[in-house]
């Protein structure tokens, strides 16, 4: 039951920072940029150790050096990640205007969300 918990925290906690995201439901009480970047960063260290709480049930003859193997693989993946959305969130910066945004992705003749 352990193990079950600890593999859907970090899908709870994605939810949580999209509904902290959402400027409908909270309005101007929105997370800010370091904010969702530290929240980033505790989902990414969730995942770490969900993924060696669930290889350590899978394989119990498990060694210390393996599950420090995958803490370290997880934090460089997680790094690389990071960077990767920070470049490209310099290269193609997010719209500012929550309209634009959706009268871009509407589709032609029709409504979004059944907003017309």
């Amino acid at each position: 039951m352990q193990v079950l918990a600890g593999v859907l925290l970090p899908s709870a906690t994605v939810f949580l920072l999209l509904l902290c995201n959402d400027k409908e439901v909270l309005g101007p009480w929105v997370n800010g940029r370091r904010l969702n970047i530290f929240t980033s960063a505790v989902i990414a260290v969730l995942v770490i150790l969900s993924l060696v709480l669930t290889a350590s049930v899978i394989f119990p003859d498990i060694s210390g050096d393996q599950i420090i193997m995958i803490l370290v693989a997880g934090a460089v993946l997680s790094m690389l990640t990071g960077v990767g959305f920070a470049v490209a969130r310099v290269r193609r910066p997010a719209r500012s205007d929550p309209d634009e945004f959706r009268a871009a992705r509407a589709p032609r003749g029709g409504c979004l969300l059944s907003r017309c």
